[in-house]
């Protein structure tokens, strides 16, 4: 089997989960790395034997010039915008670790300039191109019809990383660079809501030692068009990160974490039972591109409609707070042909 050259960008996002995929993988030959820190480009090459470089846009034309299968990106969403629109211009299959827009207008232009060239951009989910496939497949299915959501993320201030508090950088706080995974997976599972209420605000502001714009505490309720609802909290500026997203269904409970998933559920006594899976969130995703029709057929966009339908929450949910009312995400896209429900 023909191994698929790679070129990544960026190393510092979901605690290097996406490059331990990546090298994980037998069927992906890593050409090359970049990273605008040079010292931890060149340590982390040098540990997974590759080419150093710290600057996106020369590695982006050089893995076109050498002839490289595709890019994996895994930047700010800021860097991704720009380095993205590049990769679309020289027809660069690319993976990329959402979000890789501030909004959901930016997004839609992205997914655009793929479109345009007839280029496959694949969004790198956390829990897979169907969060109920893979690994935690049967513990999500053991579920039954799930009936609420209850999200919780806290994220740490991590250093090097302060463009998160620049609203114009980052096109949000917290509820974008936090609950994002989170929401896309209860799109996933439980459709596309039809109201979104949101609560914003700064519980933190003396955490950091400079002025900053954007959102470090986010609260909202979703409801769905059958009524079943879920419930997002985000905070940052905690002393440590944990994610996870509790799914009640009408037989057990499922709860999904960044590398591991569990379920509870009663047997015919009523004691209860646990069961919990350790795994790489990112190994789907790497392991579907590098293996799947997708590099060969072109066109392949039509997975981007989960993530259009979860920045269209996020952005409505910006507008709830501003507006103070619940908002509809479904006036911002075709819910029928973006998320197919």
């Amino acid at each position: 089997m023909k191994r698929l050259k790679v070129t990544l960008l960026g190393l510092s996002r979901l605690n290097q989960h996406f490059l331990r995929a990546i090298c994980q993988e037998p069927s992906i030959e890593l050409a090359a790395l970049s990273d605008d820190d040079r010292d931890r480009a060149r340590s982390i090459a040098d540990q997974v034997e590759t080419k150093a470089l710290d600057d996106h846009r020369v590695a982006i034309v050089e893995a076109a010039r050498d002839g490289v299968d595709a890019l994996f990106v895994d930047l700010p969403v800021f860097q991704a915008e720009e380095y993205l629109a590049i990769a679309a211009e020289r027809s660069l299959p690319t993976l990329v670790v959402p979000p890789f827009a501030r909004d959901f207008q930016k997004a839609k232009h992205v997914v655009d300039l793929f479109d345009a060239k007839d280029c496959p951009l694949t969004i790198a989910r956390t829990w897979g191109e169907d969060a109920g496939a893979g690994l935690d497949a049967d513990l999500i299915q053991s579920a039954g019809q799930i009936c609420l959501g209850r999200g919780s993320v806290c994220t740490t201030n991590v250093a090097g990383e302060d463009w998160r508090g620049d609203l114009k950088k980052a096109g949000g706080g917290v509820l974008l660079h936090g609950g994002y995974e989170i929401i896309d997976a209860t799109v996933q599972l439980l459709g596309m809501p039809s109201s979104v209420f949101a609560s914003l605000g700064f519980a933190c502001p003396s955490a950091q030692n400079r002025p900053y714009d954007s959102e470090d505490v986010a609260s909202l309720l979703i409801q769905f068009p059958d009524g079943r609802t879920a419930s997002i909290n985000c905070a940052r500026t905690c002393p440590s990160a944990e994610w996870e997203l509790v799914l009640h269904g009408e037989q057990a409970i499922v709860s999904l974490g960044l590398g591991w998933a569990a379920t509870s559920e009663a047997d015919c006594e009523g004691r209860d039972h646990k069961t919990r899976q350790e795994l790489n969130p990112m190994v789907r995703a790497v392991r579907s591109f590098a293996r799947g029709p997708l590099i060969d057929s072109g066109g392949a966009n039509s997975c981007l409609g989960g993530q259009l339908a979860a920045m269209a929450v996020i952005q409505t949910a910006y507008l709830s707070a501003r507006t103070g009312e619940a908002e509809d995400p479904r006036r911002l896209i075709d819910e029928q042909s973006l998320v197919g429900r």
